[in-house]
């Protein structure tokens, strides 16, 4: 199939399901649709380069958008929770700032699927991808954590992060919102974090990414 083809393909269906339906209409009854959209992508972009190039690009903005928020730099190390078959978020995070990427997740063949991915790109001097659970994973060494839209026990995470993360490292949380910005996750944040910044954005549908500071006693 002609890369040409693709692009014209993938560009249909990204503006179809990220764009026209994650932005007009965003609820969390749309959760489901975003989270097979988005599967879908990853599974057809580790096999097809001319898929993943389009799945990157993708995300390009918002990532600059997140590792600026987060000031993530080369000397930093990341922790990214919930990284899918394709780890877009943490290959540009790589890309733009050199800093050395811990991406995790729980599911075995996605995690199998990446590293394979990863190796084939030549990232594996920068990023590693492990399989770990985001409630448990020893975040202590970590300069900075991005937590996924994409994690299903996002609560859970956000409660027991403060107790495996130092108190100065920069939390980077990506949640849907409505037109007015507002968070569509009922989640209790504030209770564990400083919501210190905020950015929007529209290009994987209406997002959130929240730079996040510990709350200490």
């Amino acid at each position: 199939m002609p890369s040409s083809f693709m692009t014209r393909v993938f560009s249909l269906a990204h503006r179809v399901v990220f764009q026209e339906v994650g932005n007009k209409i965003p609820t969390n009854a749309l959760k489901t649709l975003m989270d097979l959209g988005f599967i879908v992508f990853e599974k057809m972009g580790v096999k097809f380069p001319a898929i993943s190039n389009i799945y990157l690009r993708f995300y390009e903005s918002v990532v600059q958008q997140e590792a600026m928020l987060a000031q993530v730099s080369k000397g930093d190390s990341v922790l990214v929770i919930g990284s899918g078959s394709l780890p877009a978020t943490p290959i540009l995070i790589a890309r733009y700032t050199d800093a050395h990427i811990v991406s995790i997740d729980r599911d075995p063949q996605a995690v199998k699927a990446s590293t394979e991915y990863i190796r084939r790109i030549h990232l594996d001097d920068r990023l590693t991808i492990a399989y770990g659970e985001g409630l448990t994973y020893p975040a202590k060494d970590f300069s900075a954590v991005f937590i996924l839209y994409g994690v299903k026990n996002t609560q859970a995470v956000l409660a027991s992060l403060p107790d495996r993360i130092s108190d100065h490292c920069r939390v980077i949380l990506r949640l849907m919102s409505d037109k007015n910005h507002q968070l569509l996750d009922d989640l209790d944040i504030t209770s564990y974090f400083t919501i210190k910044k905020q950015v929007h954005t529209t290009v994987l549908g209406s997002f959130e990414a929240l730079l996040l500071e510990k709350k200490t006693t």
